[in-house]
């Protein structure tokens, strides 16, 4: 677990990591002291990483099989992913439900003027699995508004139809109310003892709690 004598305790100095990310990524030192998105500072991350090693490959890539079509075309591809975004609405909660409508959706094709479907299938799923609930909506063409829907819960596991044998050991969650504004805190899971960390503070919990905070869910391979 966690060394009791870090908790509470000042934070430890990110200067030299800070550093180290800005090499790696399109994030200027200015960018990383200004109010920033921490999914798009994630996917940041590895595909920079991807573009200098292999090894995000074999880690947080997965594949999907993917058909998408209409009346007027019909087009099959194979698709990488390094994480799943989630729709999440009061229709539906669930997990197991906000990945299938990541999955499978449709909308009008203008072309032809009938239904156009998108269907996805996980053909390779990764090591480590990001599951992103799609917390900020636009309205209006400028507005953005956050969707505070709580999950109906966070499994332990994720849903099995889709991925099997993956167990949760992370949540970032954003508290706040703007994608403008707002605060993030971590919930770990360390050799199967939960902790919140919250800037310096890290204490211990029993598991992760609902309440429309969380918005990026890791779940990592097992067996």
């Amino acid at each position: 677990g966690i060394n009791a004598e870090y908790m509470g305790t000042s934070p430890i100095r990110t200067t030299a990591l800070r550093k180290r990310i800005t090499k790696i990524t399109s994030k200027s030192v200015y960018d990383m002291n200004r109010q920033g998105d921490s999914f798009e500072f994630l996917m940041d991350i590895i595909n920079q990483c991807y573009s200098y090693c292999q090894y995000p490959t074999t880690v947080f890539r997965g594949v999907m099989d993917l058909v998408h079509g209409c009346r007027c075309h019909l087009v099959r591809s194979e698709n990488p992913f390094f994480s799943l975004t989630l729709p999440i609405s009061c229709q539906y909660s669930n997990l197991e439900e906000c990945i299938h409508h990541a999955l499978r959706y449709s909308e009008l094709c203008h072309r032809c003027n009938s239904p156009k479907t998108t269907n996805q299938s996980v053909k390779k799923s990764p090591d480590i699995l990001i599951l992103h609930l799609n917390r900020f909506e636009v309205s209006n063409r400028t507005k953005i508004s956050k969707n505070s829907i709580p999950l109906a819960s966070i499994p332990e596991f994720a849903p099995s139809v889709y991925f099997s044998n993956y167990e949760l050991y992370g949540v970032v969650r954003h508290i706040g109310g703007s994608i403008h504004g707002g605060h993030y805190t971590a919930d770990v899971k360390v050799k199967g003892v939960w902790y919140d960390f919250n800037d310096s503070w890290i204490s211990q919990i029993t598991s992760p709690s609902v309440n429309g905070s969380e918005y990026i869910l890791f779940y990592k391979r097992i067996g």
